[in-house]
């Protein structure tokens, strides 16, 4: 399953057990990701879920943590584990 387009309008709606994610620059660049969607991405996580995210934003950091995601910062990006 790819999910691709604005993620405030099928993120709300999804149902899967995802088991990884990859967050692009822009999104994560624009604060699309804040606390709520993040923790969305937490209840979608399958067991061992990993999320490469191409930019390393510190409310992005925090969201995940918050969610449940082991968050490592990497340069330039962010590498998490569920």
């Amino acid at each position: 399953l790819l999910a691709v387009g604005d993620v405030g309008v099928w993120l709300p709606e999804l149902v899967a057990a995802v088991d990884a994610f990859h967050l692009d620059d822009q999104g994560v660049a624009s604060g699309a990701w804040d606390e709520r969607r993040c923790k969305a991405l937490g209840r979608l996580a399958a067991p061992g879920a990993t999320l490469l995210a191409e930019a390393d934003a510190t409310g992005l950091r925090r969201g995940l943590s918050t969610a449940g995601f082991g968050v490592q910062a990497e340069a330039g990006s962010i590498r998490a584990r569920c």
